[in-house]
């Protein structure tokens, strides 16, 4: 079910965040994903 998820994340460093919700196991989904965000610009 999350072997995916365990085999994937590892090799993705801009992931920061893995969220195994109570969908993902009672409906084998894919577990919540968090990517860096990316900077923001300064504003002048």
């Amino acid at each position: 079910m999350l072997l995916n998820s365990m085999f994937d994340v590892p090799s993705h460093p801009e992931i920061k965040r893995c969220v195994i919700t109570e969908r993902s196991i009672t409906e084998a989904t894919e577990p919540e994903l968090f990517r860096e965000e990316e900077p923001q610009a300064a504003s002048a």
